[in-house]
This record gives C-alpha cells, structure tokens and sequence, in this order.
C-alpha cells in the first residue's frame, strides 16, 4: 500500500512501475502504466473511490471514503444541480430528484452481514448505486515498456483512491496484510490394497509383485514416504497398516497450501524466498519393488483434500469413475449423497480408492486402496502425536504387523526356502508322482543289471550257488 499526496493538476500522472530486482544495482524496468488522476478526480461519475456493495461500520470492508453515504448523496446532487435528498425520521425512505426509494426496495430483510451501520447510511448507498456510480473494483491495466513500445509487458492488477484535502482527512485504509497460513497435518493409514495389477512372473510362471505404496502432499515432494515391502503377492490383496504423517500450511480463505521457495534465478543467486500456493493434494503411488532393475510403476492415487472423492465402503463398489450422485443408503430420505466431500469440514474419511494406470489415452483401474484419512490442526496433532510407519507412539489408531503369508519374504534371503513356496506348494503332488516313479524305475533298473549275473552263475556252479544261497552248514 502506497500512500502518495500532490497537487492536481500540477501533479497529475500516477506512475506504476514493476522493476525486475538484481542482486546488484541497478534494476531493470519491466513495465510501466500511466494513470491522469485529473480526469478520474473531474468524472462525472464519482470515479475518484468506488461504492462498496454494502456499508460496513467494521471490518475488513469498512467504510473508507471521506463522506458518509448520506454526504455522498447530498455532495452528488449538488454536483448534478439536483436538490438535497430528504430521509425520513427512521432512515428508511428517502425524496431524491422527483422519486422515492425505500430501503425495503433494497432489503427484503434484516442485513445478514456483520457491521452493518444505520438504515440511513444503506439507504443513501443503494441510491448511489442506482445513480450507476462505479462501483469498488480492482482494474487490471497493462503495462509498457519504453524500449518496446506497443509490446505488452504484463499486467498489473491494482485500485487507486483519491481523497481531496478539502473534504477531511479519509477513512482507515484496508489491511492488505498477507493472510497467515494455519498449520495442519495430515494422518493417512494405508491398510490394504486389493486387486493390484502384477508385474512379475516366479519361477513356476504364476504372475506375482513385491508391493509397496509411496505417498506425498503435491508440492511437498521432500517429504515422501512408503510403507514396507510385501513381497510376493500373488494376487494383489495385501495389509500394510501403515502410518503416513505430512505437515503443510493452509490459507483457508483461499483453500490453497502455501509452499515458501526459494526463487529460482542464476545459479548460486537465488537468494529471494518466494511463496508457492497449491490445491491441497494427496498423491499415493503403488509400486513393483524390483532388485536388479527400475521399480515398475503399477497405478497413482490423487486425492484433492477440499474435493475428496466419497470412498466405497466395499472393495466391490471402487470403481476408477465417479458416480456423481452415488446411492443414498437411506432411499426413503430422497437426500441424494454428495460425491465429494471436504476433508478440512468432516476432518476424517475411511474406505476404498481406485488406483489408476494411464494406457492408451484412458485411465484404466489397476488397483484398490484401503485408507485412512484424518485431518488435525497444529495443536491437536502435538496433543496426540503419532509416528510414521509402525513407530513409537504407535497410537491412533494403534497399528499391529499385518499378518502376512508365510511365502511372503524376499527370495534372495533364502533361496531353497523359496524353491518350497514357489515350487513345492503348488506342485507337491505332481513332485511326489515323479519320485515315486524314479523309485520304481531305480529298482527295476537295479534288478535288470543285476539278473544276468545272477543266471550265469546258477548255470556254471549251480551247487556253490545253493551254498551261496543256503548259506553255509555247521563245522
């Protein structure tokens, strides 16, 4: 806010100029506009200060002007050689020109807002407003540059106000004070996942993944998170139970998180921090934990905290498109179920999400996640702290081990152990035929060598053969 004073029509230009800032002098000009405050001051249509919409006492949008809006109105008809409005006793009606304005024309009930002032002051308002005055407005205006003229440079979105000295001294000027953020944290449990896609194939040839879930707010990319690997999933249902904790400022009048950054000039001179602000976003990503290669991407999840998708309560009814009038559970009601829902007023959410993979320009459903989603304010959050993952406080809730398959582990570890699960378990009884009949074929084999031996021996010596048999008698 710039607060300038000058004689007019001595001085009558107003100069804007937007400067690029350098670390050393001088800055370099980036555009400029001109404004003739003469010719605002002499309209005819009281272009010097804006009307409000409505007259507030109080305020962020309190009066500011010099006059009431009663001396407003008495000042425009002396300007418009009209005679001066007459208000009744109540300041509910008004004489103005050869017409009259009740307030009840205007209002057809008690004011809703805060601050709202005397009947007379909203009367006279409405009235000046019917005199089609401008109104208070924030005008975007162009700006040059003297080395391109007639090139735009940008635009600059700013008001002006002009308070001649001899009608008094002006209103309070408005707090242009940038909104401070309140802090907040988000709780996200990832607790299963359902029907994720598999990108693997073991050794027998069944389809499998080792599956695990990344997690971060957009723009927060420093804090992300995963859970733990759960190897081996054949069938893409798995538990987790799993903590993930983000904090993130919100600016709630205009639902957008503020990210601080440092600006992004030459290099080794970004010296100035810049703000950043976002739509408050949670992005899930469930991944195919690979040793000897790159992970394999397997679907995302983005969740809008001020548009969150109404979850499914069962894993049958996550679908990857919204329904937007979902089925009331309660038919006979006839209130239909909004299909989003704003985390920062319900504050907690639970159910099914659809993750999605892009294929051919659609969006294809290649898994379900079970989540958890809880929204606490600074305060709250530091008067029931949690850890991440499973780690102390394991609290709110508490978070036991997923109770996971035996075959669940990483092969590498032990290798014969997962020769039992992959091949074993699957294929016992085939295993079981194929030794049962080596057996037999050892045996036999065994018998057919040994026979000729056997015969030829008989035929030569058959009575050794019998003491051979026999065995031999007493001494």
């Amino acid at each position: 806010l710039f607060e300038v004073t000058g004689t007019i029509p001595l001085e009558k230009d107003l100069r804007v100029s937007l400067l690029d800032y350098d670390l050393l002098p001088p800055d370099q000009e980036i555009g400029t506009t001109t404004i003739d405050l003469e010719n605002r001051l002499l309209s005819r249509f009281r272009a010097h200060c804006g009307l409000p919409a409505l007259y507030r006492t109080a305020g962020p949008g309190r009066w500011r002007d010099q006059l009431s809006p009663s001396r407003a109105l008495e000042h425009f008809a002396c300007s418009r050689g009209l005679p001066a409005p007459e208000f009744s006793a109540e300041g509910t009606a008004v004489t103005f020109g050869d017409q009259i304005f009740l307030l009840s024309h205007f209002e057809s009930g008690p004011p809703a807002h805060r601050h709202p002032g005397a009947p007379r002051e909203r009367l006279a308002l409405h009235v000046l407003h019917a005199c089609h005055l401008i109104p208070e407005h924030l005008e975007t205006r162009t700006l040059y540059n003297s080395t391109q003229p007639g090139l735009e440079q940008g635009k600059v979105q700013m008001w002006v106000d002009i308070f001649p000295a001899c009608l008094g001294p002006p209103g309070p000027a408005v707090d242009i004070t940038p909104r401070k953020p309140q802090r907040y944290e988000l709780r996200c449990v990832v607790w299963n996942t359902r029907e994720v896609d598999l990108g693997d194939t073991n050794l027998v040839g069944q389809r499998m993944s080792d599956i695990y879930v990344t997690g971060w707010l957009d723009g927060l990319e420093e804090q992300r998170q995963r859970t733990d690997v759960h190897y081996r999933s054949l069938q893409g249902d798995r538990g987790f139970n799993w903590h993930f904790v983000f904090s993130f400022e919100y600016l709630a009048a205009e639902q957008l998180c503020v990210l601080p950054r440092k600006a992004r000039g030459t290099p080794g001179w970004g010296l100035d921090e810049t703000v950043l602000k976002v739509p408050p976003k949670l992005i899930l990503q469930v991944w195919d934990n690979d040793k000897f290669s790159a992970d394999e991407f397997l679907g995302v999840l983005e969740l809008e905290l001020t548009r969150l998708p109404r979850p499914a309560q069962h894993p049958r009814d996550c679908t990857p498109t919204l329904q937007e009038t979902p089925k009331s559970p309660w038919p006979w009601r006839g209130t239909p179920v909004p299909s989003r829902l704003s985390l920062f007023r319900q504050r907690r959410a639970r159910g099914w999400w659809p993750c999605t993979v892009q294929e051919g320009g659609k969006r294809r459903l290649s898994g379900k996640l079970e989540l958890s989603l809880e929204l606490l304010t600074a305060k709250e959050a530091e008067e029931r702290p949690v850890g991440k993952g499973r780690e102390d406080p394991n609290m709110y809730p508490t978070l036991p081990a997923p109770v996971r398959p035996e075959w669940s582990f990483l092969w590498l570890q032990a290798p014969l152990r997962g020769l039992r699960y992959s091949i074993w378990q699957q294929h016992r009884c085939r295993i079981t035929l194929v030794l049962a009949l080596l057996l037999l074929l050892a045996l036999l084999l065994t018998f057919v060598y040994a026979t000729p031996g056997y015969l030829a021996m008989r035929l030569v010596n058959p009575l050794h053969s019998f003491h051979l048999a026999g065995g031999e008698g007493p001494a």
